[in-house]
């Protein structure tokens, strides 16, 4: 069983590190253009709707619209103050509802699931050796080797694992 220190190290090495690098400008942007809305959040509230509140409950503001959480106790009544929460609640659909999640996964979980993958042992619980030696948990179907009994195995890393001259 692989402890937490060398699970956390795979963050730190190689890809993942120039990955995480991409995640922390990423989440930089984010706090940028949380700053900026929340400033015009202010700036609309004094402008359009003569009502004066503080930077923490602009911030406050723009990250519930961001997240469509919208308690609704901090509202617009003007058209110009509804477009502009139009644009932050879409614009954090896009960026903290779609985006972050999706780059997320495609940065850290993919490269890390298939690390996991790369170093499985043969034979392990989720899966069981086939006659050709692969681990079987994706469908193989160019091996003879891997259907014996007439069955359809799963098969993984398929030609990577065959034994030395036995060929697909």
């Amino acid at each position: 069983m692989k402890t937490l220190g060398s699970e956390l190290a795979f963050f730190i090495r190689g890809r993942a590190r120039r990955n995480l690098k991409v995640l922390l400008g990423y989440m930089a942007f984010l706090a940028v253009m949380i700053i900026v809305y929340a400033l015009l959040f202010r700036h609309f509230m004094w402008q359009s709707e003569a009502r004066e509140y503080s930077f923490v409950a602009g911030f406050y503001w723009t990250v519930t619209a961001m997240t469509t959480l919208g308690f609704g106790d901090i509202t617009f009544h003007t058209d110009a103050g509804h477009i502009f929460s139009m644009i932050v609640t879409l614009s954090g659909v896009f960026f903290m509802l779609i985006l972050l999640p999706f780059g997320a996964i495609r940065l850290f979980v993919a490269p890390w699931m298939e690390e996991q993958m790369r170093y499985k042992p043969l034979g392990t619980p989720d899966g069981y050796a086939g006659a050709c030696g692969a681990v079987r948990v994706g469908f193989c179907h160019a091996h003879s080797g891997c259907q014996p009994q007439g069955h359809r195995g799963r098969v993984r890393d398929h030609r990577e694992r065959l034994p030395a001259g036995d060929a697909a």
